[in-house]
């Protein structure tokens, strides 16, 4: 329901609005019948696993009445993020662009279109869904290494490929966020509190997917 959205406070910015804007808001709204905790972050402060890793801490404090002021799981502040040498260059904000002279900004389109409306839909997909889904991406690549994760997203992308209608030459792009501490080296806690994201892109033929 569209008052889903007066909820929450963050009113669609983006990171780079948050020059000027808080980095951090809660919001607490009052209902019939309980309370709605709302809390944005921006994503140059964390990502999900430290969202969350904020949400615990602050709901065990909350829990231990004043007994205790420590956390079970203290936030390591470590931002050594760039490990054996590799770095990514620092740029001057705004980004400018030489030939229009434009500030670079990418919006999500609803933003540049306030009247359209986006239509959202929740999807679920029960446990015994998935390992069905699962079982049968293994039997047909005769494989057991095929991930729960992997045989959704695989089934995902082959639906919305196809409720495109693309040619079967058309090249799609599937592109998923994964947390990548697991994957650093080394590996970093998943206790380190900052935004550790990296953006993993496979691309393909839309005919060779639904084949």
């Amino acid at each position: 329901p569209g008052i889903v959205r007066s909820l929450f406070d963050h009113k669609r910015p983006i990171n780079y609005d948050d020059h000027t804007r808080p980095l951090l808001t809660i919001q607490v709204t009052e209902l019939i019948d309980g309370i709605f905790i709302e809390c944005s972050m921006n994503h140059m402060v964390a990502d999900g696993t430290s969202h969350w890793h904020f949400l615990n801490s602050w709901s065990e404090i909350f829990k231990a009445e004043g007994r205790t002021s420590v956390i079970s799981r203290p936030p390591i502040h470590d931002h050594r993020l760039f490990s054996q040498g590799r770095y990514i260059p620092f740029s001057s904000l705004p980004l400018i662009d030489d030939q229009h002279g434009q500030v670079i900004i990418s919006r999500d389109e609803a933003d540049k279109a306030p009247e359209a409306m986006i239509r959202e839909r929740i999807f679920h997909f029960s446990s015994e869904s998935v390992a069905m889904l699962k079982a049968k991406a293994n039997v047909e690549c005769n494989t057991t290494e095929i991930s729960s994760s992997q045989a959704l997203s695989a089934h995902l992308r082959r639906c919305i490929t196809r409720a495109r209608n693309f040619w079967s030459d058309q090249k799609t792009i599937f592109c998923i966020v994964r947390n990548a501490r697991s994957w650093s080296v080394p590996p970093k806690s998943h206790d380190c509190f900052y935004d550790y994201l990296q953006a993993v892109t496979k691309k393909a033929d839309s005919g060779e997917l639904l084949e």
